[in-house]
């Protein structure tokens, strides 16, 4: 791998590299990986939060309930089948998906803490907010923060953690 930090030059007629240029291309490199940076959190965001939804459809909807114990396998096998080049479809992922929506919005206490861990991610993030805007999200008020969790939407702030890192400590915190 390339070292930014050491201007490489491709052949090219009539060109005459000075600092001025290696300090412009250093910019634009930098400019460039920021965007990169920022495209990428977004990809991690909208995944989790496709994830969360999923998870909260199969449990409002009672999807098992009226349509068989067999309702998330099948659903698997028609989102791998509609997307066979996406990976994260397996059952055994739609059931991580329902726990982990499950487990912040299944009673009042884990809302609570959800409320709770929202409010102080939300003013670790307000002391470093780069994060969050790369984002392009936003929590303004804990408010904003209860009518999330009262839409059961996912909190923004979730969506800097990539997925592994949800399920990992959801089902090390239930003990399976």
């Amino acid at each position: 791998m390339a070292d930014n930090n050491i201007p490489h030059f491709v052949t090219s007629q009539n060109f005459h590299g000075n600092r001025e240029y290696i300090e412009w291309l250093r910019e634009i490199k930098s400019r460039y990986q920021t965007v990169r940076s920022r495209v990428a959190l977004q990809a991690n965001y909208g995944a989790l939060e496709f994830n969360w939804l999923l998870g909260r459809d199969i449990v409002q909807k009672k999807a098992e309930a009226r349509c068989g114990t067999g309702v998330v396998n099948q659903l698997s096998l028609d989102l791998r089948e509609a997307y066979p080049d996406v990976k994260g479809f397996s059952a055994r992922n739609l059931y991580y998906m329902k726990g982990w929506y499950e487990f912040y919005m299944a009673d009042d206490n884990h809302k609570e803490i959800l409320h709770q861990l929202g409010a102080k991610l939300q003013m670790a993030e307000n002391q470093n907010p780069i994060k969050l805007h790369q984002l392009g999200a936003e929590i303004a008020s804990p408010n904003r923060i209860a009518s999330i969790i009262d839409d059961g939407c996912m909190l923004p702030i979730f969506g800097i953690v990539p997925w592994k890192h949800h399920y990992s400590f959801l089902f090390s915190t239930l003990g399976r």
